[in-house]
């Protein structure tokens, strides 16, 4: 069964913040993902920000000059740092250095358990991580679900005719619908590494079914990943992992 241990649900100015520790099963293995979502303004993170930064991180975040960017980079930074502490119960977080690598990818390189790396999201005030071991690779991406109705039409001209009639079959909100459509492209362009820098019709979906309040979704090209969709609050939130593994009661993510 899952280990879900101590969920922390906080209020914080935006009223959102979870920390989760996910048990997966796979065959007879059982493995174990760290995962956070939080939504906070800049002035919140900046206020604590010497208590998750690394040194090397806050050299970096010094050399910031927007507020976007520096919102969008401690989000991250704060999240991945709470998600690695629920995986590994880790106390000191700014001990722990993530780097980028060349594609701007989040790299875990303190001294860790061997292999630990984490994905990480961000959308306007809120920010998301999950940690795992790579050798059981995994992804996450965060979108808001009400964008306009013109965003919502430069998504549907780029997926396929048959996705867009199957996840149709599930989801009525049309906006909803591209919305879900983009994060699980996202998600999965970053747990194969490629960004979405490939025809996106290679990224195509090919099966839907519904588990409970979540949508479980797998690919036509990529046999060996599902992505399981979560609606939290006012975010899609879209985990990609290996097909055959089972994330037992991550439902307790839902709000």
């Amino acid at each position: 069964m899952t280990e879900l241990t101590r969920s922390l649900r906080v209020q914080h100015q935006f009223a959102l913040f979870i920390k989760e520790k996910i048990t997966i099963h796979r065959n007879e293995n059982i493995l174990h993902t760290g995962f956070c979502l939080a939504e906070l303004s800049l002035q919140e993170l900046v206020s604590s920000r010497l208590e998750y930064l690394h040194p090397k991180e806050y050299k970096y975040y010094s050399t910031l000059q927007h507020d976007k960017r520096r919102h969008s980079y401690l989000l991250g930074r704060y999240c991945s740092k709470h998600a690695l502490g629920k995986l590994i119960g880790l106390q000191q977080s700014n001990e722990i250095f993530i780097d980028s690598g060349v594609f701007n990818q989040p790299i875990v390189t303190s001294m860790l358990p061997n292999n630990i790396q984490v994905s990480i999201s961000h959308c306007d005030n809120a920010g998301v991580a999950i940690a795992f071991h790579e050798s059981h690779p995994m992804a996450i991406d965060i979108e808001r679900t009400d964008i306009d109705r013109s965003m919502a039409f430069n998504i549907d001209q780029l997926m396929t005719y048959n996705e867009l009639k199957l996840i149709s079959s599930f989801i009525n909100d049309e906006n909803l619908r591209m919305v879900i459509l983009w994060s699980i492209k996202e998600a999965l362009s970053k747990v194969i590494k490629c960004g979405l820098t490939i025809p996106l019709e290679l990224l195509e979906i090919n099966h839907c079914r519904k588990e409970s309040t979540d949508l479980i979704v797998e690919f036509k090209n990529f046999l060996q990943y599902k992505c399981i969709i979560k609606m939290i609050d006012k975010y899609v939130c879209t985990i990609v992992l290996p097909k055959n593994s089972v994330m037992k009661n991550h439902n307790l993510l839902n709000q």
